[in-house]
């Protein structure tokens, strides 16, 4: 097992030992593939859920998101033939729940700090699922110390940008982009950002300008679909990891195309093709500067159909594909393919 202080393992909920409802001698479950990081001697990747979404400004339920997520785990198997990547051998060490405090955000979002950066410390890659994307600058405060306070460069895959000015200075889950540049410049540039599938008639044009300021890359819906994806995706990569000494994707479910996943805060019209979501994800793995995916915003209650828990749950099973690729084949990138 990954070895944390006492002191960080008791922040955490114990996490479920997933167990297919049919099990067959001849199909290898993902439900073995993520097991309980007691149970794990060597990780591909650490998982974290937290289960907290106070700071949505909209519709909430995304505090459900790490436990419908680990039930989107119970439909999926273990290999990938497109990618000619079987996980069957394979875990992902799963950490289980922030223990969160449900009235308060400050607490909760310096626990989740904490947590993130021993968890990164230990050099394992890891797995963030949320919960609301506020939690996104407490997740980020804790990789750059998780490394010693160094560079890090973020892919945000979204459709809105969320660099809003608070109402009263409070914390929301439109804030975490705008607060990490302003209040660790240290470890964060805006030359270093990149936004990726910003939808149309989700922004204002006031955050877009802010953002061509500070340098950030936004790279809209509309570009994506007019332009050549594996150039999109290699730029992407490219700046964030920049002078950078690590990279982090920030993934709210929001960037995926409504009608797929809808168990969101606000569904996106012509979002990204879950295939996109999915090669995205991927090729972000495979990079060798990559420490970490956060995944926000799944929220089962507002859709009763488990598409989305299973959309994420199969977005962290292609970035342990990128972890195996990259421990095999080390090299900048892996290829990816046109969706």
């Amino acid at each position: 097992m990954t070895e944390i202080p006492a002191a960080i393992r008791d922040l955490l909920l114990a996490p479920p030992a997933l167990t297919p409802a049919v099990r067959d001698v001849y199909e290898a479950p993902a439900a073995d593939v993520v097991r309980p990081a007691s149970e794990v001697e060597h990780a591909l990747a650490n998982l974290l859920g937290i289960p907290f979404d106070v700071t949505i400004l909209g519709r909430r339920g995304a505090k459900d998101g790490p436990a419908g997520v680990r039930r989107g785990f119970l439909t999926c198997l273990s290999y990938e033939p497109g990618l000619g990547v079987d996980l069957s051998g394979d875990r992902i060490a799963d950490f289980g729940d922030v223990d969160v405090f449900h009235t308060d955000v400050e607490r909760t979002w310096d626990r989740v700090s904490d947590v993130v950066a021993s968890l990164v410390g230990t050099g394992t890659p890891l797995v963030c699922i949320g919960g609301d994307h506020g939690l996104a600058f407490p997740v980020l405060r804790g990789a750059a110390r998780g490394i010693g306070g160094r560079r890090v460069g973020v892919i945000q895959v979204d459709a809105h940008f969320d660099v809003r000015i608070t109402h009263h200075g409070e914390p929301s889950s439109g804030v975490p982009f705008r607060w990490i540049l302003d209040r660790h410049p240290e470890s964060f540039a805006g030359r270093n950002l990149v936004e990726f599938g910003i939808g149309g008639w989700l922004n204002t044009k006031t955050y877009h300008d802010w953002l061509t300021e500070q340098g950030a890359r936004i790279v809209t819906l509309r570009e994506i679909r007019r332009g050549d994806w594996d150039a999109l995706v290699a730029e992407a990569l490219e700046i964030a990891a920049d002078g950078t000494d690590a990279i982090w994707m920030s993934f709210d479910i929001d960037a995926i195309e409504g009608a797929t996943a809808g168990a969101t805060n606000v569904p996106a019209i012509g979002g990204l093709s879950p295939f996109q979501a999915q090669e995205l994800v991927y090729a972000f793995a495979c990079h060798p500067k990559a420490i970490g995916l956060d995944i926000m915003e799944v929220s089962p209650p507002l859709n009763p159909s488990g598409m989305t828990e299973r959309q994420a749950a199969s977005l962290v099973l292609d970035f342990a594909a990128g972890c195996k690729w990259r421990q095999r084949c080390p090299a900048p990138l892996a290829p990816t393919r046109s969706p």
